[in-house]
């Protein structure tokens, strides 16, 4: 059984450390799941599924199919101007120009006040 499902897997590379997000279903129904992390992978159980310590402190085994990379977003920058020494927040959509195609400096002269 395992072998017949293996075979529609797909190659995905996770290390011990790695951090991944996790498919969990949510309730009876199949249609409701959401990812859920970030979780540490811990080991490698075979071939296809792994050992995974998930935020509430338990280790789950999971397949592979299931898993997904971690990548962190950030919607803020820290920002330190020349004359001051102190980080200032400033959201992300601040920073981008309005004209896309406009060069390096002005996104450069916006930031630097």
């Amino acid at each position: 059984m395992a072998y017949c499902h293996n075979l529609r897997s797909s190659d995905r590379v996770f290390k011990v450390e790695d951090q991944v997000i996790v498919l969990i279903p949510d309730s009876t129904n199949k249609l409701l799941k959401s990812w859920q992390g970030p979780s540490i992978v811990v080991q490698k159980c075979n071939l296809h599924s792994f050992l995974v310590k998930m935020p509430d402190n338990s280790t789950k085994h999971i397949h592979q199919n299931k898993l997904r990379h971690y990548i962190a977003s950030s919607n803020s920058v820290n920002v330190l101007f020349e004359e001051e020494k102190e980080f200032v927040m400033l959201k992300l959509h601040q920073m981008l120009p309005k004209n896309l195609n406009s060069s390096k400096s002005s996104i450069t002269s916006k930031l630097i006040i």
